[in-house]
């Protein structure tokens, strides 16, 4: 892991029933103007953030002044992280898999003894699972989507917990609505969202003591990272890879993906505080707390999923859910 620079001393922590002066530099309570300046001077860890939606985030952090460290587990998608945010701001990384308990709790130490702990903790790591009917799912990929996204935020959680409550910072677990209502033919993914979803709201619930906000959070339907197949893929028709893009591209054509910005600006304003009245829910980028303005409401663009084949392979509606939301987010 490689870091830039000392950070200032931690904030002495207060009784959880007092004010939340929880960041470095942070405005009073009621400035609600622009929440994302109370980011200045935080340490923020992202996990999964070597590429798409984690490095998009990373970007934004740094340039609210915040200094970032993201881990991934290719040591050159890290490399090429650092290359594309140089001179964005303080940046370190650190070669770590979310389900090596052992590396996360290294990493917290140093973190801990280089910049005095973590402010901000994001859980994005993670796997989108195979797709298809669960009975034709490979058992073994099924479960490692269970182990990189419910596991490794879990291990994530355990290890840094402890400074986060002596900090008194946030924790934002990126969520999806695949985990809020059922999507067939992406279970794995599913499931795993669903149990992450659950894990917030309950360690939402037990930090409450300690005045540590919790959110599970679904960014939207973007076009990068884990989506990013499903922009420039080329599966082999007839497959549920290929049945599946051809819905997500209707999707993107007809205008129900989600500007990276808007979701990554939801992040920025759950880490700075501005609903922590929230804590233990799920939120999505469209959140009236987290829509910068008078109002602060965005409306929802109805998303119409397609419907479950009866028969594969004659013409069918797509795959993908039954309900309003999108089979694999990045």
């Amino acid at each position: 892991m490689s870091t830039t620079s000392s950070r200032p001393a931690a904030p002495t922590a207060a009784p959880a029933d007092t004010g939340r002066e929880t960041l470095p530099g942070a405005p009073a309570e009621n400035d609600a103007a622009a929440p994302e300046a109370r980011l200045a001077g935080a340490n923020v860890l992202i996990t999964g953030g070597s590429r798409g939606l984690g490095r998009e985030m990373a970007r934004a952090f740094l340039v609210h002044g915040a200094r970032v460290t993201v881990t991934g587990r290719d040591p050159d998608a890290l490399a090429a992280t650092r290359s594309a945010l140089a001179g964005h701001g303080e940046l370190g990384t650190a070669a770590a898999d979310s389900t090596d308990h052992a590396a996360l709790r290294d990493l917290a130490r140093r973190l801990r003894a280089e910049q005095g702990g973590t402010d901000v903790l994001v859980v994005n790591a993670a796997l989108p699972g195979p797709v298809g009917p669960a009975w034709e799912n490979d058992p073994v990929q099924w479960w490692s989507t269970q182990q990189t996204n419910v596991l490794g935020a879990f291990l994530t959680c355990h290890a840094f917990v402890p400074q986060l409550i002596e900090r008194r910072g946030r924790i934002v677990i990126i969520a999806s609505h695949a985990g809020a209502h059922r999507w067939p033919h992406a279970s794995a993914y599913s499931v795993s969202k669903a149990a992450a979803i659950k894990f917030a709201e309950n360690l939402a619930a037990e930090l409450h003591p300690h005045g540590v906000p919790v959110f599970s959070y679904h960014p939207g339907k973007l076009t990068i990272g884990m989506a990013e197949i499903q922009m420039t893929g080329r599966p082999q028709p007839g497959t549920w890879p290929e049945r599946i893009q051809r819905w997500y591209l209707r999707e993107h054509a007809e205008g129900r993906t989600t500007p990276v910005e808007h979701s990554v600006r939801g992040v920025l304003r759950l880490a700075a505080g501005a609903a922590d009245h929230l804590s233990g829910q799920y939120l999505t980028h469209d959140h009236a707390d987290l829509v910068p303005g008078p109002g602060r409401t965005v409306p929802r663009t109805p998303v119409s999923g397609p419907t479950v084949p009866r028969t594969p392979g004659q013409g069918e509606p797509l795959p993908g859910p039954t309900t309003d939301d999108d089979a694999l987010h990045p």
